[in-house]
């Protein structure tokens, strides 16, 4: 997967389909704060939560937490990494 972008991306590979989020400010995010429902040409959504714990930015696909840097699901065909 090509990394693109910059500190305020967070990119999706889905099936080689790949989408870009971008959030315009990552370093003040709150716990509470979400964005949800991304969309793929599958017409599948998933849920996608980010929360900044600590000085680590947690992601949440689906409810289920990831909690490195470099994420892979390959199951469901999903690869995502946070660039900072």
């Amino acid at each position: 997967m090509s990394t693109v972008g910059d500190q305020n991306h967070v990119v999706l590979d889905f099936n080689q389909q790949t989408m870009a989020y971008y959030y315009d400010h990552f370093d003040n995010l709150e716990n509470s704060e979400s964005k949800t429902a991304i969309q793929f040409e599958e017409s599948d959504s998933y849920s996608l939560q980010i929360v900044k714990e600590k000085d680590i930015l947690v992601v949440y696909i689906g409810g289920k937490a990831l909690s490195n840097r470099i994420y892979a699901g390959a199951k469901e065909g999903i690869a995502i990494r946070i660039i900072d």
